[in-house]
């Protein structure tokens, strides 16, 4: 008698948790109003009453007691389906949760310590007791439970997901049953159906999600790719600008305007050789010409004509900017910066020296890796102008190496001459 009297209360308890939360929830226009509330809670558990009256206490119940009041509440709040599946959801993991955790406690190590004529108590005190109270606790703290409800929402968890877990808890609601045989032989027949269309849903479902995460991972490559391009672009561009502003030092103003039109004209590189006559001139007195830290003393010794080696004006000064930028970084505003060419054999080598901090071996071996700086490099912004100087000269078949030591840091760069 007490147990069906607890059962009823239970019943109505849920019904109430199972309208009034999802109806918090849904957004404001698809509200019920009190006398359509209560219209909703009264067929919940009518609902749940006629399962219990013909399905009784067996493993099919338990699904249907799952199915039944999702369908009604569903019903009532067909405009906002999703909000009601998640609220709905969270509401049937928790409770299911909590009767599980209740049931299995009780009689694994509560019950067997119970005087018989106290076991039936005992099950409204330890399980439908805590139920209750967890109903009443949800009920109290409604905006706790939206605050839940919006953070899984907004983290795009799949309904499909959701709804797969509430099959779940149900499938280990009923394993009992199903595992000792006490159900009828047809409601263990809907139940293995169930199981079987679960998992196969559930493969389907992962399934699905691997293919979207290969997807998604080939789509993220492609961009880190595209990134990484423009990252380039932008520090070629910075490169080039700041060539540009050394020929306008120089008032080498024509020059300076045919460079212009070949960006504009969408030309990477410039196929002219570079036009110097002397040293003062030169592409890399152009490009020393813009520093403007007066603590760094620059000093040129050049024995080359630059104009021999197998690389555009452009490409030459990307090169040497990268180099020199880093260099002047480096050096903190002040020493000494010295900048040498001559010619060895069939090649032209460029040197450049400054006396810097040190760099360590383990930087000195990542230092021409895409990507690597020893900048703040969260925005991925830094690191491409090396890896740009190293594939540049290599594309033009010449070396680049570096060394570094307590009294200097040494780039050398060697280019093969023009065949003539």
């Amino acid at each position: 008698m007490i147990l069906n009297i607890t059962d009823i209360i239970n019943s109505i308890l849920q019904a109430v948790v199972f309208v009034i939360l999802p109806n918090y929830c849904v957004k404001d226009r698809y509200k019920s109003k009190k006398g359509r509330s209560i219209l909703a809670v009264s067929s919940v558990w009518l609902g749940l009453q006629i399962v219990m009256k013909f399905m009784g206490n067996s493993s099919i119940s338990i699904i249907m007691s799952h199915l039944v009041p999702f369908v009604i509440v569903l019903m009532f709040y067909r405009r906002d389906k999703i909000s009601v599946t998640i609220s709905y959801s969270i509401l049937y993991l928790v409770g299911g949760l909590s009767a599980l955790i209740s049931s299995k406690l009780y009689w694994a190590y509560i019950q067997p310590m119970l005087p018989k004529e106290y076991i039936e108590l005992g099950v409204v005190v330890f399980i439908y007791g805590i139920n209750y109270i967890l109903f009443l606790l949800i009920l109290m703290n409604k905006k706790i439970f939206y605050k839940l409800y919006r953070t899984i929402k907004s983290r795009n968890i799949s309904i499909i997901f959701l709804v797969l877990l509430t099959v779940f808890l149900d499938l280990l609601l009923s394993f009992d049953k199903i595992v000792n045989w006490s159900d009828d032989p047809i409601y263990r027949g809907y139940v293995f159906a169930i199981i079987v269309l679960t998992f196969a849903g559930a493969t389907l479902y992962f399934a699905s999600i691997e293919k979207r995460s290969r997807e998604i991972k080939k789509l993220n490559d492609s961009l880190e790719e595209r990134i990484k391009e423009l990252n380039k672009i932008k520090h070629d561009y910075g490169a080039q600008i700041s060539y540009l502003y050394g020929l306008h030092l120089m008032k080498r103003y024509e020059r300076a305007g045919e460079l212009l039109k070949d960006i504009i004209n969408g030309h990477n590189s410039i196929d002219t050789a570079i036009e110097v006559s002397n040293n003062s001139d030169s592409v890399i007195a152009i490009i020393t010409k813009g520093i403007r830290q007066t603590g760094i003393k620059v000093i040129l010794d050049e024995n080359a004509d630059l104009n021999d080696i197998e690389m555009a004006e452009f490409e030459l000064q990307k090169v040497l900017s990268n180099i020199i930028s880093n260099a002047v970084t480096a050096m903190n505003g002040q020493g000494i910066l010295a900048i040498r060419t001559f010619e060895k054999f069939n090649d032209i080598v460029i040197c450049i020296q400054n006396n810097g901090p040190m760099i360590e071996d383990e930087v000195i071996d990542k230092i021409f890796q895409s990507g690597f700086s020893t900048k703040d490099n969260s925005n991925k912004e830094h690191g491409f102008g090396l890896a740009i100087v190293k594939e540049t000269i290599e594309k033009c078949k010449g070396k680049i190496s570096v060394t570094s030591d307590i009294e200097k840091t040494e780039f050398i760069i060697t280019i093969p001459r023009k065949d003539k």
